[in-house]
């Protein structure tokens, strides 16, 4: 065998190996850092789930009609104020599901003049698996990387638990 060759073939397979490795230690890192930064999502919904006042959500119709009901404003301001302080965070919502199955928003953190501003009651026609299964499950959980027609998320789901009754439907 040439020496040449043989050179070769064994710098070609360190090579390869120095590579392998490299990429799995690249996916690894990858790996754990999508992990971690799911969970922290779903630590910053959780907190904010626990902060939303259930008997607010439940007096809301999801209707335009909620546009001028004071517990409907009073959620909005509370979520447009908790967007603020999360910067890495460009929505905050509410949704509903309907006896039909359909998933709608009741209040966003969004300024009614944006053009991303969902009104209460705008039917969530791209809502994600996930979405439709913490309604099932009432199981929190991260959502993506999705696209709907305000962009390419990751969501953190987390349901409403009413302390005084054994399930709500409302994420």
């Amino acid at each position: 065998m040439n020496p040449f060759f043989h050179k070769f073939k064994r710098t070609t397979a360190l090579l390869l190996a120095i590579l392998s490795v490299g990429s799995l230690l690249v996916w690894y890192t990858v790996t754990r850092a999508d992990r971690e930064m799911r969970a922290e999502l779903l630590r910053q919904t959780q907190w904010l789930a626990q902060a939303v006042n259930v008997e607010s959500v439940r007096s809301l119709a999801g209707t335009a009609d909620d546009l001028q009901h004071p517990e409907y404003l009073r959620l909005k301001a509370q979520l447009a104020t908790a967007r603020t302080t999360i910067p890495q965070c460009r929505f905050i919502y509410l949704l509903d599901r309907k006896l039909s199955g359909a998933v709608h928003f009741l209040v966003d953190s969004e300024d009614p003049s944006s053009k991303d501003y969902s009104p209460p009651g705008q039917i969530y026609e791209e809502a994600p698996a996930g979405c439709h299964r913490v309604f099932t499950t009432q199981t929190a959980t991260t959502e993506g990387p999705y696209t709907d027609r305000w962009g390419s998320w990751v969501t953190g789901l987390f349901p409403l638990r009413d302390p005084h009754a054994m399930s709500t439907d409302k994420a």
